[in-house]
């Protein structure tokens, strides 16, 4: 894991995750202030406990068809880097997605969730740790780049294989 680093004298850096990074303050309000970075809260012998502490909480706070934006990291962080994306270091790039069916499996409930601009419902079905750490970004501040119908066109691999050329071309025929 790599975090882009800025220093006081202004160089920014890409450095990998060390117990030196981890121990500065401004390390401890970054992880607090990105829910996906929930596990680096603890320890590495904490960290999973917490984590399946988590997932077995009810899901609270939201209601069917509140609409979100996920961080396209979700779909893999190597996948994400091959994108090429530009300022994918200092800038988050988002997607809206929605919550659009609750799902019992024994006696936990989780939540579907849909993808409308891919045309896709994600396989994985979200507990409480998933909708903390995916689905907390209600709205769009000056960190993030909404990706759209015309984002898609100029960075088309962004767009799932399965349906990347019908997508593209609904796409460009409403341009």
């Amino acid at each position: 894991m790599f975090f882009f680093v800025e220093f006081d004298d202004g160089d920014k850096v890409l450095l990998p995750y060390s117990k030196d990074l981890s121990s500065a303050v401004q390390f401890e309000e970054f992880v607090y202030s990105e829910p996906q970075l929930f596990p680096l809260r603890f320890n590495a012998a904490d960290a999973p406990k917490r984590v399946t502490a988590m997932k077995r909480e009810p899901i609270r706070n939201i209601a069917l068809h509140d609409v979100f934006y996920l961080d396209l990291r979700y779909w893999g962080y190597e996948w994400f880097d091959a994108l090429d994306l530009p300022n994918a270091y200092s800038t988050t790039y988002v997607v809206p997605c929605e919550y659009v069916a609750w799902q019992t499996r024994r006696r936990y409930r989780f939540v579907q969730v849909r993808c409308p601009l891919f045309d896709e419902v994600l396989h994985t079905l979200w507990d409480h740790y998933y909708v903390f750490i995916y689905g907390s970004v209600r709205a769009l501040t000056d960190a993030h780049t909404l990706v759209n119908e015309q984002f898609c066109l100029l960075y088309p691999d962004i767009l799932p294989d399965r349906n990347r050329d019908r997508l593209f071309a609904e796409f460009a025929a409403r341009v």
